[in-house]
């Protein structure tokens, strides 16, 4: 499920920082990416490639193209809501903690409506990701749930949380996607 660049709108959806995310060894990156990013760079983070724009708040660094560091209120920790903001209208993104948020980046857009999907890079086990497209905590004035802009009812209805996978069960499926 995709938004169309050239079609405009203001999306937002949100993550929770699982209990392992004070672990160094664990990265999260949350943003968002054209299908050119998974075919391409499925290997790496989101914003790792010119086809996709990621922020790890661990590190205080947003990943566009490059890293660049932007402040932030606090050091995020376990329990906290990461928030994922899109104003395809301004063409910039932002990211948020707990509601607050960080700084505005444009969107350096790459051909004429190619689809944006919002992904998640994860590296977290035992623990899983709690990505929220829908019913978000945080959800900015003016924007949509992700989520909403889906017209199929079963996409719409509620789903439990996947149990976490290893590293090599994604490396495995991102495989058989790209043959």
């Amino acid at each position: 499920v995709a938004v169309h660049p050239n079609r405009g709108g203001r999306y937002y959806y949100e993550m929770v920082l699982p209990p392992n995310f004070g672990d160094r060894l664990k990265v999260i990156v949350m943003g968002w990416g054209s299908k050119l990013h998974e075919v391409q760079g499925s290997s790496q983070h989101v914003g790792s490639n010119f086809h996709s724009w990621g922020f790890n708040g661990r590190n205080r660094v947003r990943l566009l193209t490059g890293e660049h560091e932007i402040p932030i209120p606090h050091n995020p920790v376990a329990g906290d809501v990461v928030g994922s903001l899109l104003d395809l209208d301004t063409k910039q993104m932002c990211w948020s903690v707990n509601g607050v948020l960080l700084q505005w980046v444009d969107i350096p857009l790459q051909g004429d409506g190619e689809p944006i999907y919002p992904y998640v890079s994860a590296s977290v086990e035992p623990h899983h990701v709690t990505v929220r497209l829908n019913e978000t905590q945080y959800l900015p004035d003016g924007y949509t749930d992700f989520r909403s802009n889906i017209d199929d009812a079963l996409l719409k209805a509620p789903s439990t949380a996947a149990p976490a996978q290893s590293y090599a069960f994604y490396k495995d499926v991102t495989v058989l996607v790209n043959e």
